[in-house]
């Protein structure tokens, strides 16, 4: 898969602010240490306004195209591909998938890590 030519357009694929906050969270966990931009901050009161949706969407895109453009490695992470790709209920499923897998992977990492720290 060519970074270059991922489209972080997602095509027909709609995305709530907590699957950015999600995404972001995976990103962080998948490649800790890495400085990922930030999120546009979130609205409670009047977050349904024409303008601030409209705002808040460019944003979102703006937060995807400085992810790919600052590490293109991660266009090819199974989170990223997730996110731009799968539609509501696939992606639901996929997401719990990749935290169980995740939770799993941190888990093994802290008890071998504990193992050598306390041998």
């Amino acid at each position: 898969l060519d970074p270059a030519a991922v489209e972080v357009k997602p095509k027909g694929v709609r995305r709530r602010y907590s699957d950015f906050v999600w995404l972001r969270n995976m990103i962080r966990k998948c490649f800790p240490g890495l400085l990922i931009p930030l999120l546009p901050p979130k609205k409670v009161f009047g977050n349904k306004e024409h303008t601030f949706v409209k705002s808040r969407c460019a944003k979102l895109q703006e937060f995807l195209e400085r992810v790919v453009s600052r590490y293109e490695f991660i266009a090819r992470s199974r989170p990223f591909i997730l996110f731009v790709t799968k539609h509501k209920d696939e992606f639901e499923r996929e997401k719990k998938r990749i935290e169980r897998l995740l939770a799993k992977i941190e888990s093994s990492v802290r008890c071998e890590l504990y193992e050598k720290l306390f041998q």
